[in-house]
């Protein structure tokens, strides 16, 4: 979650039922990203990563350090 206070911006720590929830909104028929992996994919299987998918993000906040290789988009 993003909330932002004046000129500051803080990153709260994100529970895994907060990605299922995201990732359930997604839309299955769209292409994939940079990484070649679906939507479909990722809603599929998104109950078996979510936990571990969490701790990742909230290492990265709290590291406050983000992968150069997740920078990347793939624009169609």
């Amino acid at each position: 979650m993003l909330t932002q206070t004046g000129n500051s911006i803080f990153l709260q720590l994100v529970v895994p039922q907060e990605i299922v929830e995201i990732v359930s909104a997604f839309k299955g028929n769209k292409s994939p990203g940079f990484d070649d992996i679906s939507p479909l994919i990722i809603k599929t299987v998104i109950s078996f990563i979510a936990e571990p998918l969490a701790a990742v993000i909230n290492t990265s906040f709290s590291q406050d350090m983000f992968p150069d290789t997740l920078k990347l988009a793939k624009v169609i």
